[in-house]
């Protein structure tokens, strides 16, 4: 575990805390960070991920492995509806 992970209180932070440090936790680094795979992907054997309560009163739980299929299927969709140069709806500057 990372020694970052371990500190309980605001003094020990305080003295222990390095911003490099913060990578130790993380699978990707500096030059490649993947988002989705660190909040989610990671996680889907950890049980509930996100938890709504509805103003009529009705509840709802999902799991890291439910965001994670979500996630998949949302870039799926992405995928499928890109064009072959994806800055080509970009307006092009007057030179």
């Amino acid at each position: 575990m990372s020694r970052l992970l371990e500190i309980r209180s605001y003094p020990e932070a305080l003295r222990a805390f390095r911003w490099d440090a913060l990578w130790d936790i993380f699978d990707g680094d500096r030059e490649r960070l993947n988002l989705a795979h660190e909040c989610v992907d990671r996680h889907v054997d950890r049980g509930t991920a996100l938890r709504i309560k509805h103003a009529d009163g009705r509840a709802e739980e999902h799991s890291f492995r439910e965001l994670s299929a979500w996630s998949s299927r949302s870039l799926q969709v992405c995928s499928f509806s890109r064009v072959s140069d994806p800055t080509s709806h970009l307006p092009v500057p007057a030179s």
